[in-house]
């Protein structure tokens, strides 16, 4: 596993060479599919969104990587019930 930070010291990326699960490797090797790579995207301080591609279980990371997660901080009440989390399909790719 290898993590890449930015220049605020929060990781912006985690690189999967072997699947946690399963025991595969994920090197891109042979039969072997390529490394799972998820991005972390921050507002402010706040880890919002990951995207993921590769691992086989995700789009390639030549078509971009797919939303696999959410976090919505706070109390959606407090602030007027207006927010409202969205989800969007796991095949969304997004250029980033």
């Amino acid at each position: 596993m290898e993590f890449v930070y930015g220049a605020l010291v929060r990781r912006v990326e985690t690189i999967e060479y072997v699947d946690a699960a399963t025991g595969q490797v994920m090197d891109g090797v042979g039969s072997n599919p390529p490394p799972r790579r998820t991005r972390h995207v921050y507002f402010g301080l706040e880890l919002i969104q990951e995207y993921a591609c590769g691992g086989g279980e995700y789009v390639s990371c030549e078509a971009g990587p797919a939303l696999v997660r959410e976090f919505v901080h706070g109390n959606p009440e407090e602030c007027g019930g207006g927010i409202r989390p969205i989800s969007l399909p796991m095949t969304q790719s997004v250029a980033l």
